[in-house]
């Protein structure tokens, strides 16, 4: 008669738990390498909005001032002929002015390819003529407020404003 010796061994069932054991102490272990890794990308998607919007600001404040009428603020936008950004005069040009990452770079220097820029990123600029309490709203507009947004498709990013005045040189 041939007798079976009883080794050591696990069972079907004992692999199986020891294997969802160990998948869930590498899901454990993983997901923070997982969250570092979007908050990464968050960041420097941020980082890039927000030189993107300060970019934006220092452009328009480096065209000339409005011309002011006391009987005709000027409108804001680019005038007729303004058709491209490089023959903007006047920082209330850029009013409505919106581009994407094939648009984005200096005015009047080479621009970035576009592959440099997130593919869904824009970027918006919007100017209002600005009273404050005391000032004469039939009066010409002393100052404005500069408002540039910077959008990952249809989620804002980031805002940047800043009040500026007719008489501030940049």
């Amino acid at each position: 008669m041939i007798t079976r010796r009883h080794l050591p061994a696990f069972t079907l069932a004992e692999a199986l738990v020891a294997g969802v054991v160990l998948a869930l102490a590498v899901a454990a272990i993983l997901t923070p390498f997982g969250a570092a890794a979007r908050q990464q990308e968050r960041a420097a998607k941020l980082t890039q909005a927000a030189l993107l919007a300060e970019q934006g600001v220092e452009e328009c404040l480096a065209q000339t001032a409005w011309t002011l009428s006391a009987s005709n603020p000027p409108a804001l936008g680019p005038a007729p002929g303004e058709t491209a950004r490089n023959l903007y005069l006047e920082r209330t040009d850029y009013h409505g002015f919106t581009e994407t990452p094939a648009q984005f770079g200096l005015r009047y220097g080479p621009a970035q390819p576009a592959a440099a820029y997130l593919p869904n990123l824009s970027r918006r600029f919007n100017l209002q003529y600005v009273y404050l309490p005391g000032m004469n709203p039939a009066a010409a507009p002393e100052l404005m407020m500069l408002t540039v947004r910077v959008f990952d498709g249809d989620q804002e990013l980031v805002t940047l404003r800043r009040f500026v005045s007719k008489h501030e040189d940049h």
